[in-house]
């Protein structure tokens, strides 16, 4: 069974990577293929971008951007599905069930 899990995976923080990444692990071990799937919604990208012009003090911006990059290299080790942001995309890989994994996605 093809198995997508919606969550919010791509903050630099330490409990989102995780429990996406367990979910998958765990959906996996009960012998489905399972896929994240690398979607961001427009206004939440938007958001964050903007967010980070709130660091004043170079540190914290810094502090940040190297977290990012090192949760961008960890997410190499998810089974991710093409990134977007158009929700309609989601639908053409035709999952025969989706996980939300977080409440984060409600908001």
């Amino acid at each position: 069974m093809k198995i997508g899990i919606i969550t919010f995976h791509k903050d630099p923080n330490h409990g989102a990577f995780l429990q996406a990444f367990a979910t998958m692990k765990v959906v996996e071990s009960l012998g489905h293929d399972a896929r994240i799937i690398n979607y961001e919604n427009k206004f939440y990208k938007l958001k964050n971008i903007l967010g980070i012009l709130k660091y004043r003090r170079p540190v914290r911006f810094l502090d940040r951007f190297s977290k990012s990059l090192a949760f961008r290299r960890d997410q190499k080790q998810m089974k991710l599905t093409k990134y977007t942001t158009d929700p309609n995309k989601i639908k053409k890989n035709r999952f025969d069930c989706v996980i939300i994994g977080s409440d984060i996605v409600w908001n």
